[in-house]
């Protein structure tokens, strides 16, 4: 990050300004582990955490989750830079058996859809009794397959951001706001 200035932030040549606030980020995490909750409580469901953007969410998400479950770490990736490449490539990969579990992926951001798509795919072959997705942002203008987003936090428009998670050529992760992209 080269400056910070009122509510702006400069990442490399591009300009950031906040967009939404921890606070509100923090209300939306809870309101995704109470829905989370009620359907899940007796399920024992496995939580697959999406390396690396994910990692953020999922801490402060799993604290709220009070009931039995597992969590398992998976890195998959398919952008570089602000690009998707539309290819799945699984760096990290499930470590334990999910089949006849409940999988609960958790995501930070679901944009054009395409690398959940593929990871989904992949993980219903490993025979779980479902596969669901809970992301903490969601771009629906931005998809470009067709997914079905369980769970979300709040929607938003077709928009570049960092901030809690989400980075810019790895950087801005450790935002604790959400921050959109003002200058190209």
């Amino acid at each position: 990050m080269d400056s910070e200035r009122n509510d702006n932030i400069r990442i490399e040549n591009y300009e950031f300004e906040k967009y939404i606030d921890a606070t509100q980020i923090e209300s939306l995490v809870s309101k995704l582990a109470e829905e989370v909750s009620l359907k899940y409580i007796d399920k024992n469901p496995v939580f697959i955490v999406v390396l690396s953007g994910a990692f953020i969410f999922a801490a402060d998400f799993l604290r709220k989750i009070n009931f039995e479950h597992d969590i398992c770490f998976v890195k998959v990736k398919s952008y570089e830079g602000m690009q998707s490449t539309g290819k799945l490539d699984i760096q990290l990969p499930i470590d334990i058996d999910v089949s006849e579990r409940y999988l609960i992926i958790l995501e930070d951001i679901v944009d054009s859809g395409n690398t959940l798509y593929n990871f989904k795919k992949y993980l219903e072959e490993l025979k779980p009794y479902t596969v669901e997705i809970v992301s903490l942002f969601h771009k629906p203008e931005a998809l470009e397959k067709e997914l079905r987003v369980a769970f979300v936090g709040r929607s938003l428009p077709k928009e570049f951001v960092i901030g809690y998670g989400l980075d810019y050529n790895g950087k801005g992760r450790h935002l604790k706001h959400l921050y959109k992209l003002i200058t190209e």
